[in-house]
């Protein structure tokens, strides 16, 4: 009799199964220590990016390879019992897994750069405004265009699919053409950057003024000086002038002071020293015009203009500022000789 084989060919399937099992755990262990290398080599790569590797690529690179062998052992055990519609899709199905499998590597890289950039201190906030819609509008196009993928890959064409889309997004934008406004215009608010969070805005056709709380994707709010939550349609911001108070460079101090017509002889001198003291004056920029004249002669007195740029940006120090000056003016005035007169009209600019 002559010797039989070990192994019938018709189980050749089964050398092949353990043979793809084991390849797949020494791909498991080599991805393992891959990372390992790569976690502790001093590569060109920061070192907070090194350890974002493992977080990030570790779980879809296990997914990959999973898919890649699950499928391999279907393949087998579908082609040795005569499964052939395994036979058929298995393939679409490893293919999609691991389109998918890149694309969420794709968003884990994403969530991760922008954590670690929210976190260093010298970005503004408008820049993380900015990053936060940027962010949005990455996931959105990675998961479109996964899903693209995935649809060809199982034999759908999507050429109609995007038509068909395409005049229902129009459809829809038509029917509700104001949410559409609302989300574009708080899009743009992302783009352009008027204002952000915390920013003191004043809106001079609406009589608003206040802090902004926050840009939504349809509305914002701000809360005004009487602490009132306003919450006004992005829109809006399209058809409004909008002055940014928070982006001031100076503020200017602009004053009318009158002293008695009888003192004309004093007003030179006056005059000179109070424009000394500003120019020298710490909180006010000499860069900018230091105005100080003898404006005009009123019916009771004569009118001497300040008119000065301090860079005392926040409300209470340029109070502060603007109280110096005028007690500073006042002991010139006492100095001299000189007086207001009676009654005292002082104008005062409040801008």
């Amino acid at each position: 009799m002559e010797p039989q084989p070990a192994l019938a060919l018709g189980e050749i399937w089964i050398i092949e199964l353990v043979l793809g099992l084991l390849a797949l755990v020494l791909a498991h262990y080599a991805l393992k220590l891959l990372l390992k290398f790569i976690h502790k080599r001093d590569f060109a790569v920061p070192s907070l990016w090194r350890e974002k590797i493992d977080h990030v690529v570790r779980l879809p690179l296990q997914c990959i390879l999973w898919i890649i062998g699950v499928t391999f052992t279907l393949d087998l055990l579908s082609a040795r019992f005569g499964f052939l519609v395994l036979v058929d899709v298995l393939p679409m199905i490893r293919k999609a897994g691991i389109v998918w499998c890149l694309a969420w590597t794709l968003l884990r890289w994403k969530t991760e750069f922008f954590q670690i950039y929210s976190t260093r201190p010298h970005h503004k906030i408008a820049d993380m405004g900015m990053m936060h819609v940027l962010g949005r509008i990455t996931s959105i196009c990675v998961v479109i265009i996964a899903l693209m993928i995935i649809l060809q890959i199982f034999g759908m064409n999507i050429a109609p699919l995007m038509a068909f889309g395409g005049i229902g997004a129009a459809g829809v934008a038509f029917a509700a053409k104001d949410v559409m406004g609302n989300f574009f215009g708080g899009f743009m608010l992302y783009i352009t950057r008027p204002f952000t969070v915390g920013d003191l805005i004043l809106l001079p056709d609406r009589s608003i003024e206040g802090y902004v709380e926050e840009i939504g994707w349809y509305l914002t709010s701000i809360r005004d000086k009487e602490k009132r939550p306003i919450y006004l349609p992005n829109a809006a911001f399209s058809h409004s002038f909008v002055i940014n108070s928070s982006r001031m460079t100076h503020r200017r101090i602009n004053e009318k002071i009158g002293i008695r017509n009888e003192d004309i002889a004093k007003i030179t001198s006056i005059v000179e020293e109070i424009r000394s003291y500003l120019s020298s004056h710490q909180k006010i920029d000499a860069n900018l015009p230091v105005l100080v004249f003898f404006h005009q002669y009123e019916e009771y007195s004569l009118e001497i203009m300040i008119d000065v740029y301090t860079s005392a940006i926040n409300w209470e120090e340029f109070l502060a500022c603007k109280q110096e000056v005028l007690l500073a003016v006042n002991e010139i005035l006492v100095k001299h000789g000189a007086e207001m007169p009676y009654p005292t009209e002082v104008t005062i600019n409040r801008a």
